[in-house]
């Protein structure tokens, strides 16, 4: 790679990571109870262990709060 394209490849990781880490340093938002037939996890390392002990496949749902 040339020295132009090894600047704009950094400062493309530099921006996407910068991005990433100001969005984990903001507060999560509170977890609101859910009533109906399924009792949702909303703990990542809970619902592996759950998934692991129950033998079923986990559903996991990756969404914006904000």
């Amino acid at each position: 790679m040339n020295s132009k394209t090894t600047r704009t490849v950094f400062g493309s990781l530099l921006a996407v990571g910068t991005m990433w880490a100001a969005a984990w340093a903001v507060d999560k938002p509170e977890l609101l109870p859910i009533s109906g037939k399924i009792n949702w996890v909303f703990d990542y390392e809970e619902g592996k262990q759950l998934s692991r002990t129950s033998g079923k496949p986990m559903f996991v749902v990756f969404r914006c709060e904000r």
